[in-house]
C-alpha cells in the first residue's frame, strides 16, 4: 500500500512541474484601487524576439463588457524599445474577455526579467466584479518569432504547457479524487487491521 501512495505522490509531482522553465509568460498584479486592477502580462526568457502575437483569455464574476478593460504598452520595461507597432483588441466571447496583443520590432531582442519583460499592461474595472479575475494563455494563436520567422527557443515547449493547463473545475475534481483514494486506503487498513 506504501508503495502505491509513493507512486502516486511521484506522478503527482512530476505532472506538477512547469514545462518550459526557459521561456515562461505571465500576468501579475502591479497596482490595486478601490475600483481598478493593472496587470502586467509577461514574457521572461525569450531570445532573439522580434514578433509576438499573444491572446489573453480573462474571466471574471461581472466581467461582460469590453469598457471594463484597458489596455497599454506599459512605459517602462516594454520588451521592444519602441511601442509605436503595439496593438491590442479586446473582444467579450460569453463568459470571458480575449485581449489580444501583437507587436514586432525589426531586430530581435532577448527578454530579461525586470529589465524588459512587459509586453502589455491590462487594468481591469472592478467595481462590478463579483470575484478576482483568472487569466489564460491561447496557445493556438500564440505567435512568438525571431527575425526570420521562425519560433523562438523554448516555442514548443510553452505553448505545449499552456495546453496542459487544467481548468479549475478539473482541478477541483482531481483533488477531490484524490481524496476518495486515501479515505478508501484508510478505511481498507483500518478494516484489515480490525479483521486481524
Amino acid at each position: 500500500m506504501a508503495r502505491f501512495f509513493s507512486i502516486a505522490l511521484l506522478m503527482t509531482l512530476v505532472g506538477a512541474g512547469p514545462a518550459s522553465a526557459g521561456l515562461v509568460l505571465s500576468t501579475e498584479l502591479i497596482a490595486s484601487s478601490g475600483t481598478s486592477d493593472v496587470y502586467g502580462v509577461k514574457l521572461v526568457g525569450a531570445t532573439d524576439l522580434a514578433v509576438y502575437n499573444v491572446e489573453v483569455v480573462i474571466r471574471a464574476g461581472g466581467l461582460t463588457d469590453e469598457s471594463q478593460i484597458a489596455v497599454e504598452p506599459p512605459a517602462a520595461g516594454y520588451v521592444f524599445g519602441d511601442s509605436s507597432l503595439f496593438f491590442a483588441g479586446v473582444n467579450v466571447a460569453g463568459a470571458e474577455v480575449r485581449v489580444t496583443l501583437t507587436d514586432f520590432a525589426a531586430a530581435g531582442v532577448d527578454t530579461i526579467a525586470g529589465a524588459n519583460d512587459l509586453l502589455a499592461l491590462i487594468t481591469i474595472d472592478t467595481s462590478a466584479l463579483t470575484g478576482p479575475p483568472s487569466f489564460a494563455f491561447e496557445p493556438d494563436t500564440l505567435t512568438l518569432d525571431d527575425p526570420d520567422g521562425r519560433p523562438i527557443a523554448g516555442y514548443d515547449e510553452l505553448t505545449r504547457s499552456l495546453a496542459a493547463v487544467p481548468e479549475p473545475s478539473s482541478l477541483i475534481l482531481a483533488a477531490l479524487g484524490g481524496i476518495a483514494v486515501l479515505g478508501g486506503a484508510a478505511r481498507a487498513a483500518r478494516t484489515s487491521r480490525a479483521g486481524t
